[in-house]
């Protein structure tokens, strides 16, 4: 709790609720399913998985630390916050290739992606890194179709990269989300103390 900034510990005096933070729910500290940001934003969550596929790494194997000719599998996802999209998602998946049935079943849709992985392909997900990032609706085509705007505009977006380590830390799942700052607030709430 002191790590999120939800408690205050002062030497000598007590441990005290950081009133100043109760009320932000929507943190992406500690790790949290991105249904639950939707939810914390007020919103009524779902997800649909839009399409899954094998590739070649390409360009995304420095990312995975693997060979540029292995083949990884994209599964595409769409957020909805009540019956609006809010955010797009590309996971790339090293290893451990799940059928596309798995990815498209109803289960996937009320669980986390690392509870998924761990249930349909032994993949424990232990950390990750996150890299953020603002963005355009005209940088990412792609974004046009589920986020649509009045021709000759763009729509602003935060982009989370997130590349997710094993416990042997090898990077297991790269991912791609893209947050419609619109509809969803992100917050991150840091403990600098240790610092001074």
């Amino acid at each position: 709790l002191e790590t999120e900034g939800k408690v205050l510990r002062k030497q000598g005096s007590g441990t005290y609720v950081n009133t100043r933070t109760i009320d932000i729910n929507t943190t992406l500290y500690p790790r949290v399913d991105m249904r639950d940001i939707i939810t914390n934003n007020g919103y009524k969550a779902r997800s649909k998985v839009l399409s899954v596929q094998s590739v070649q790494a390409g360009g995304l194997a420095s990312r995975l630390h693997c060979s540029p000719s292995l083949s990884l599998q994209v599964a595409k996802s769409l957020y909805y916050a009540d019956d609006t999209p809010c955010m797009y998602c590309i996971d790339t998946l090293r290893y451990g290739h799940i059928a596309e049935h798995h990815w498209k079943s109803p289960t996937l849709e009320t669980q986390s992606i690392y509870e998924f992985l761990r249930k349909a392909a032994n993949n424990h997900v232990k950390w990750d890194v996150i890299r953020i990032q603002a963005v355009t609706s005209g940088e990412v085509p792609e974004l046009m179709e589920y986020f649509p705007v009045p021709s000759g505009k763009v729509r602003p977006f935060v982009l989370l990269e997130i590349t997710n380590y094993d416990d042997g830390n090898t990077p297991v799942l790269y991912g791609c989300i893209y947050v419609d700052t619109e509809r969803i607030r992100l917050n991150i709430v840091r403990d600098i103390g240790q610092l001074s």
